[in-house]
C-alpha cells in the first residue's frame, strides 16, 4: 500500500461524524455514506479511486468493514434532481448582445454567489464544477455569456451529467466518478454518494448540463454581464 492510499484511510477514519450532523454535507466512504465536509467529500472518492488501484496489495472492502464504514445494506442515499425549468421566464438576448453590455464588476461580485454552490471561485465555492478563478482571463467575453446564458451549448469534457435511478425509486443526477460496483456518483454542491450495484436500476447519461439555467439562477442579460466582468477583474 502506498503512503498515499494508507495517508487517504487515516484520514477518512479520523473524520467522520453521524448522519445528520448540522451544517454538513452528507457524503458516502466507499460504501456506506457519511457526513463531512465537500473536501472530505473529494477526499473519500479519491479514496475509492486509489483503492480500486491497489487491491491487489491492500483489501480495502476488509478493512471499511473492520472500520464499520461498509454494510452494502445500510447506504443511506439521497435523491437529487434537477430542478424543473422556469416556465413563462422570459428570453434572454442572443450573447452578443449580452457581451456588448457594460458590465459592473463590483455588481458582479454579488451576483457570483449563486456559483458557489457548484464552483470553485478563488477561496469561495465548491469544487464540482470548473475552477473560475482564472477562467475569465482565459476566455473571450463572448465565451464567458455563452457558458452562462446557454450552459448546454458546450460541456466542458469531464463534467458530463448522469441520472441514476435506483431500484427503490430514488434519481440521483451527478457526475460518475466510477461506474463498477459501487458505483460512486458527485452531485450538486460536492455531495459524493456511494450506490451498490444491486441498488442500480439504470444509468442514462444526461443530454443537458448539470449547470442551471439562468432563469433558476434568477440571472439577468445585465447580471450575467456583470458576473463576465468580475470574473475578468479576478
Amino acid at each position: 500500500m502506498t503512503a498515499l492510499a494508507h495517508d487517504l484511510r487515516h484520514r477518512i477514519s479520523k473524520n467522520i461524524s453521524p448522519i445528520g450532523t448540522s451544517g454538513e454535507f452528507a457524503y458516502s466512504s466507499p460504501q456506506a455514506l457519511m457526513v463531512g465536509t465537500p473536501d472530505e467529500a473529494e477526499m473519500s472518492a479519491e479514496f475509492v479511486i486509489v483503492s480500486k488501484v491497489e487491491d491487489r496489495e491492500y483489501d480495502v472492502i476488509t478493512s471499511m468493514k473492520a472500520y464499520g464504514l461498509y454494510d452494502p445494506e445500510k447506504v443511506k442515499l439521497v435523491s437529487v434532481e434537477m430542478p424543473p425549468e422556469v416556465k413563462d421566464a422570459p428570453k434572454l438576448p442572443p450573447v452578443a448582445e449580452i457581451a456588448k453590455l457594460q458590465g459592473d464588476p463590483k455588481q458582479g461580485e454579488a451576483a457570483v454567489a449563486v456559483c458557489y454552490a457548484c464552483h470553485r471561485i478563488g477561496k469561495n465555492g465548491v469544487e464540482f464544477g470548473p475552477e473560475l478563478t482564472t477562467f475569465g482571463k482565459q476566455q473571450t467575453t463572448e465565451v464567458l455569456v455563452e457558458a452562462i446564458a446557454l450552459p448546454s451549448a458546450t460541456i466542458s469534457h469531464g463534467f458530463e451529467g448522469s441520472e441514476v435511478k435506483t431500484t427503490d425509486g430514488l434519481t440521483i443526477t451527478g457526475m460518475i466518478l466510477s461506474n463498477s460496483d459501487p458505483l460512486i456518483i458527485k452531485c450538486m454542491g460536492g455531495l459524493v454518494q456511494t450506490v451498490p450495484k444491486s441498488r442500480v436500476a439504470s444509468v442514462t447519461p444526461m443530454t443537458k448540463s448539470l449547470m442551471y439555467e439562468p432563469s433558476q439562477l434568477g440571472l439577468t442579460a445585465q447580471t450575467i454581464a456583470d458576473i463576465v466582468a468580475y470574473l475578468k477583474s479576478l
